[in-house]
């Protein structure tokens, strides 16, 4: 089978499949190729069917003949064809599919020339029979015949069916239907008098499917029946004819595929998936409804949408970056899939992520399939939190500050501050009162009990008695409500503005600063690790189980054309599952708890080098044999990913050297380039202000374990980031 597609206004004709199979030609590039072939009997009718559907659109189905240039043999063809029409209304393209049926058209030419054949030698009817049965035993399906009475005879028995319809022969037909149940295509039963058989005795020729089920045994299959009437040479019926093909395997493989389309289906539209196929020569691609419903545009018949329709709705500021890429990928290129911004025809702004792969076949690229997943939750979100960061970072960047969580009761949920860890937990449980004598902490907790009657923000400032004497806080005390959006306690901050505890006051706030930015680097390793966690125990699952159906069903069926689209369905599911379990390493390299950090980069350069091979990347790496605390582990091999990220996305680099050394005084991560450079900004604040993001988050992952980062750079001189963090083994140097 092929898919054709002809462009009326250019002649162009473009064919996906095997041409030379099919027409017996290496390729057809025009028309006028394709009708060059067609059987003179055909052609008048078949160009007349074109014509009509040029001229008023529409679609047309045939079935000609054609005469191949290779062997000279001719060849039925089915064919279904759709007009594509264009702007202004008039029909553009010709979009259609074409199998072969020369063995449907032999095998009913087969059956005519049988019962011609009956017909001639009914006089020689016994010498005749011997060698017709000798031709009825090479053919694959039951051949039955009966006589005018309805009595049947099985003339073929090595091809005994499963139901054990042998013990039926030479019975008559009512009562073969007295111990079977045969239903038809709907789940009706058959009312007898509707047999094949006995509807060919009364000189119907018959073709259809039916269930037979065996009464005795419960046995059930599909069967397709071919019946005609036996004739006299004078044309008087004389009896009747079929042949019945099991097609049980197919119908059932048939069924389960359409169950695993089915969950297939309920796992894109769970996860709000838009998916698109697209062939190489084509203009459009062909994409699901969900793609046409997160872009915001109304589905076109057959779900064929236009490439430059959708870049109509790419960002202004994406588009060029967003046709670039569709043009390298479309020519078989490797591709970055980065986020991009759309603008629905109702003038929302949304982001996407786009997914792709490249198919291949003998090195030549056949088709592109992707899916596209709405992430402007997520975008919104990580930019909501970035801005909280930020301002959490600057409210306490400048001041000495205990923050705090409590439930309905006012016990401790969770409490930070600069003391020692140990000093914390004694808070964790408990209430004011159970800490400290009730009358020197009377303020403070008449401040969280007003901000939770009242459902209101408090803040003020206090005077409370500690040990070691009187402190003045300024208090900010608010409601923490739970996910029904119920009051379930408060959360707030304290600041220690007394002028004797100054030097105490820096020292805590930069405690604070980066016990924060710890915690915000924990919680994100967490997440990462929940995401792969879920990747795993999800999608994975499911589509390993999906491998282990589709070999089941290309192993259970037995048509070759079927079981090549089985085997591809399933080497595309794999591919997916790879690709998984990669974007799982990613977010949680297993080197990195199991072998250390040196490992865990040589482990992420072996598939760099893989992935990029023109850029010679070069390890020098001090074995720290897991020596490192985990959050210094972590912390350098996410520098390490940032760091050629950024050398892929921005250097233009062709050779890059990371170096790793460990010491008693200090742990050194070092990664340079040879890239086009950039003017390093003066201070921190200017990473994020000329858009280098990267590295303004290696700072802050740096920082969070006590270390220091150091860029050098300058135009058309390569790069180069250093870290250095202070000891080894245990926990980081703060």
């Amino acid at each position: 089978m092929i898919t054709w597609e002809w462009d009326a206004t250019e002649n162009r004709l473009v064919a996906n499949g095997n041409s030379l199979a099919l027409f017996g030609v290496q390729e057809v590039q025009r028309g006028e190729d394709a009708i060059r072939l067609v059987h003179r009997a055909d052609l008048h009718d078949h160009l007349r069917s074109i014509k009509k559907v040029l001229r008023e659109g529409g679609n047309y189905f045939s079935e000609f003949r054609i005469i191949r240039p290779d062997t000279g043999e001719i060849n039925w063809l089915q064919e279904w064809c759709v007009a594509v029409p264009g702007e202004d209304g008039r029909v553009q393209k010709l979009v259609g599919v074409m199998k072969n049926i020369t063995g449907q058209k032999l095998t009913e030419e087969r059956i005519r020339e049988l019962n011609q054949e009956l017909a001639q030698r009914n006089a020689e009817l016994t010498t005749e029979r011997e060698r017709w049965q000798g031709v009825v035993e090479g053919i694959a399906e039951e051949v039955w015949v009966c006589d005018l009475q309805g009595k049947t005879s099985l003339m073929n028995l090595h091809t005994v069916s499963p139901l054990g319809l042998e013990e039926f022969r030479n019975k008559p037909i009512e009562q073969v239907l007295e111990e079977m149940e045969i239903l038809e295509p709907d789940g009706r039963v058959r009312q007898p008098k509707h047999a094949p058989l006995l509807r060919a005795i009364n000189g119907e020729t018959v073709r259809g499917e039916e269930i037979m089920r065996h009464s005795g045994t419960g046995n059930a299959r599909y069967r397709q029946y071919s019946a005609a009437p036996t004739r006299a040479p004078d044309g008087t019926i004389t009896g009747a004819v079929a042949i019945v093909r099991d097609i049980t395997d197919y119908k059932l493989a048939e069924q389960a595929l359409r169950a695993s389309q089915e969950r297939l289906q309920l796992a894109t539209e769970a996860a709000q998936l838009g998916t698109w196929e697209w062939l190489p020569g084509q203009d459009f691609a062909v994409t699901n409804e969900i793609f046409c419903r997160i872009h915001g545009i109304e589905p076109t018949p057959f779900l064929v949408n236009r490439l430059a329709d959708f870049l109509s709705l790419v960002h202004p500021e994406d588009r060029e970056r967003v046709r670039a890429v569709i043009e390298r990928s479309t020519h078989g290129q490797p591709v970055e899939d980065r986020p991009y911004r759309i603008i629905r025809p109702d003038g929302e702004a949304r982001w996407m992520q786009p997914f792709r792969k490249n198919i291949f076949e003998n090195g030549q690229m056949v088709r592109q399939i992707g899916a596209v997943m709405d992430i402007t939750e997520r975008v919104v979100s990580e930019l909501a939190l970035r801005e909280s960061e930020e301002r959490f970072r600057v409210a306490l960047s400048n001041a000495a500050i205990a923050v705090f969580s409590t439930d309905r009761e006012l016990r401790y949920t969770w409490f930070y501050t600069s003391a020692p860890a140990e000093y914390a937990l004694e808070f964790y449980g408990k209430r004011d009162e159970e800490i400290l004598p009730a009358e020197d902490i009377a303020a403070f907790t008449a401040l969280k009990r007003r901000a939770l009657e009242s459902l209101q923000e408090i803040r003020a400032e206090i005077t409370v008695r500690v040990p070691g004497g009187e402190r003045n806080w300024i208090v900010s005390v608010e409601p923490l409500y739970d996910d029904l959006g119920q009051p379930d306690g408060v959360i707030g901050a304290c600041q220690d503005v007394t002028d004797l505890r100054r030097l105490q006051v820096q020292q805590i706030e930069y405690a604070t600063q980066v016990e924060v930015q710890r915690r915000l680097m924990e919680q994100r390793e967490q997440d990462r690790q929940s995401i792969a966690r879920d990747i795993h125990d999800g999608p994975i699952q499911t589509l390993s189980s999906t491998i282990f159906t589709l070999q089941f069903l290309k192993e259970a069926v037995h048509v070759p054309a079927l079981q090549v689209e089985l085997e591809q369905a399933r080497l595309n599911v794999k591919s997916a599952v790879q690709e998984l379990r990669d974007v799982i390493n990613e977010l949680r390299p297993p080197a990195l708890l199991r072998f250390g950090l040196a490992r865990a980069i040589e482990q992420h350069a072996e598939d760099f080098r893989e992935r990029r091979p023109e850029i010679d990347l070069r390890l020098e790496l001090a074995p720290d044999q897991n020596q490192l605390a985990e959050p210094v582990r972590l912390v350098l091999f996410r520098v390490y990913q940032e760091g050629t990220t950024n050398i892929i996305r921005h250097a233009e680099a062709s050779q890059v050297v990371v170096r790793l050394e460990i010491s008693d005084q200090d742990v050194l991560l070092e990664i340079t380039d040879n890239g086009k450079g950039f003017a390093v900004p003066a201070d921190f604040a200017g990473f994020t202000q000329h858009q280098h993001y990267g590295l303004a988050g290696m700072k802050e992952r740096v920082e969070s374990i006590g270390g220091v980062l150091e860029v050098e750079s300058k135009q058309g001189e390569g790069t180069k980031v250093r870290v250095r963090v202070a000891g080894v083994g245990g926990e980081p140097k703060l």
